[in-house]
């Protein structure tokens, strides 16, 4: 039953444009290597541009260990 529900919400968002290009967190062929070529492509064009890149990098890996 949450396979069907959860397939039925994707198809939704999928046909709608709702998920934007960027996403690529729990998503079928965007892995987190996708993700970084994709950072790191946007960055050189920020450089090559004499752009300001703002990064933040947040490590939650034990964030819900402490979730009661």
């Amino acid at each position: 039953m949450e396979r069907l529900i959860l397939n039925h919400i994707i198809e939704h968002l999928n046909v709608n444009n709702i998920i934007v290009d960027s996403q690529f967190g729990f998503m079928k062929k965007r892995s987190t290597t996708l993700q970084m070529l994709s950072n790191f492509n946007s960055w050189y064009d920020a450089i090559l541009n004499n752009k300001i890149i703002d990064c933040i990098f947040i490590d939650i890996k034990s964030a819900f260990d402490s979730v009661p």
